[in-house]
């Protein structure tokens, strides 16, 4: 009867032990996440430089456990170190945006790597390279308003190349939707409209674009 509580002492320890590493596992997964879920933060409030960092302690803690993570938490990780490259202006950004992109060509953050780049040289005036990046844009893994900002800016930057046919068709398309680029796109569009001699696509291009203040005739 002696040996009775030491086999059941047995039994308890053996069942403790597991539970004990499984908590201990959970405990190293939630301070992981803990970093991760800060750079979402951070970036949030753009402080993209903590936010970088915050990404890097993610992935530089996680490297040894890959099989391990939820799936494509990583990636997501490596995703937002690229971009807050890119908002840094460091001399790296654009090698690590395509890194990424080439990396991963299914993720859906993929698209949103090649817009963040063409949206950089679009705002730089580098309409050659806002072409190149914007027209890999996968538009379906865009939000309706990242897809409509692209499509007009791959379209003015077409306008700025003097490549009109290929503008058109993205103002023409974009002209279509209820958001911010609608009546600048109707502008542009009837402008090429009235270039190539259709006046009435013209006049019904500008006439939408004049119900916006700053395209109304003075």
């Amino acid at each position: 009867m002696k040996l009775f509580p030491r086999l059941a002492l047995a039994a308890s320890l053996a069942t403790a032990a597991p539970l004990a590493a499984s908590a201990q596992q959970t405990q190293v997964f939630t301070n992981d996440e803990r970093h991760y879920q800060e750079g979402l933060e951070l970036l949030d409030r753009g402080k993209y430089g903590a936010a970088q960092q915050a990404f890097q302690r993610y992935l530089d803690l996680t490297a040894r456990r890959q099989g391990e993570l939820a799936p494509g938490r990583a990636a997501d990780a490596e995703y937002y170190t690229a971009l807050t490259s890119l908002y840094l202006l460091r001399p790296d950004a654009e090698s690590r945006i395509l890194a990424f992109a080439a990396a991963h060509p299914a993720h859906p953050k993929a698209a949103q790597a090649y817009f963040e780049l063409g949206k950089f040289y679009f705002e730089k005036k580098d309409y050659a390279r806002a072409i190149e990046n914007l027209q890999k844009v996968g538009p379906d893994n865009l939000t309706d308003e990242q897809r409509a900002e692209s499509e007009f800016k791959l379209g003015y930057a077409y306008f700025a190349q003097k490549e009109f046919d290929k503008a058109k068709l993205q103002f023409d398309r974009n002209k279509q939707g209820q958001h911010e680029y609608r009546y600048a796109s109707a502008y542009y569009a009837g402008y090429l409209a009235y270039r190539a001699g259709d006046t009435q696509s013209a006049r019904q291009d500008l006439a939408l674009a004049a119900q916006n203040d700053a395209y109304r005739p003075v």
